[in-house]
């Protein structure tokens, strides 16, 4: 099945999604909950190629997904719980993948979970995941009250942080981040980005954990923690 955009529950509407034993490209993005809508979609024993981004919670929307024995690979992001900025309302995604393989595949693609004042949430099991640019648990942009939340566990699972200038960063600038990995692998291939220091010279950074942003004209501080187990 070839389809443009997907919304699964949008303006405050609801949507769900079943597909099983299945494939489908998708010439744009994916959307489950956005704009107050509240979505659902499950996908097993399937596969999803696009080209465009999967966005799990957004905009005082409220998304859950679901993958169990499928391969989803993406040229965008995948973002799970995202308010774009938005100071009023906020949003919550959940995503549980099982016994699957998500790829992003573009150098542009990050994995985001949390962000700007939403809740986002991804639990992994038995299951690989590559990313080709960045891995974001927690981080806010914006200095309004409504704080990001993001959380990854990971049993039994693999991540791949493959691109030639990436990192992870848990907990960033506002926000806060969680991430437990149980029994399973983080493989940072490259050696992370290149930043300049504020007093000359310069660093490589693979991971942050609490990196904020804390100065008198803006005081967002963000907290971070990793638990290997």
């Amino acid at each position: 099945t070839g389809i443009d955009d997907l919304e699964v529950g949008n303006r405050n509407g609801v949507g769900n999604l079943a597909m099983s034993g299945s494939s489908m490209t998708l010439q744009d993005d994916m959307r489950i909950g956005r704009n107050g809508g509240t979505g659902e979609a499950v996908i097993e024993n399937s596969a999803i190629q696009g080209q465009g981004y999967i966005l799990v919670g957004a905009d005082n929307g409220a998304g859950d997904l679901t993958v169990r024995d499928s391969e989803i690979t993406l040229n965008d992001d995948f973002r799970i719980g995202n308010d774009f900025g938005n100071s009023i309302n906020t949003a919550t995604g959940t995503a549980t993948v099982e016994r699957s393989v998500i790829t992003l595949s573009s150098e542009n693609s990050d994995l985001e979970i949390g962000n700007d004042g939403a809740t986002g949430h991804l639990s992994i099991t038995d299951s690989t995941m590559n990313v080709k640019d960045n891995v974001i648990i927690g981080e806010d942009f914006d200095t309004d009250d409504n704080i990001a939340i993001g959380t990854l566990t990971a049993t039994n699972s693999t991540l791949n942080i493959d691109g030639t200038s990436s990192y992870m960063a848990i907990g960033k600038l506002g926000g806060t981040g969680t991430a437990v990995f149980d029994n399973s692998n983080v493989n940072t291939i490259n050696s992370g980005t290149r930043t300049e220091g504020d007093f000359g010279g310069e660093y490589y950074r693979a991971i942050e954990i609490g990196y904020g942003n804390a100065s008198e004209l803006d005081p967002d501080k963000a907290e971070g923690s990793l638990e290997l187990k």
